[in-house]
């Protein structure tokens, strides 16, 4: 496992037990939140030899799911929300 992997999964080791620290992830490791709790997932998938017991291993596969779960419920709510704005009377600039 390289560096950046083994950083990845260190990160989430530390801040599951307190929610995460997703504003951190972009700035850290240059990707999204749900690209980075997809890496972890696929990697806790694939990589069986981590030092990981099988209840931190579930935990943080748990984890994971959710936050995936959590960003495409906030995703559909942006949609949602962006096609309730009003539109703007006919013959006025809409400001």
């Amino acid at each position: 496992m390289d560096t950046h992997t083994r950083a990845m999964v260190r990160f989430v080791q530390m801040w599951h037990p307190y929610g995460g620290c997703d504003e951190q992830i972009m700035p850290e490791f240059g990707v999204t939140v749900p690209t980075f709790y997809g890496r972890i997932l696929t990697i806790l998938e694939h990589w069986k030899n981590l030092p990981l017991d099988d209840g931190e291993r579930k935990a943080l596969t748990s984890f994971c799911v959710a936050k995936l779960q959590e960003h495409r419920q906030s995703d559909r709510a942006g949609l949602a929300g962006a096609r309730r704005r009003p539109t703007p009377a006919p013959g006025t600039s809409g400001t």
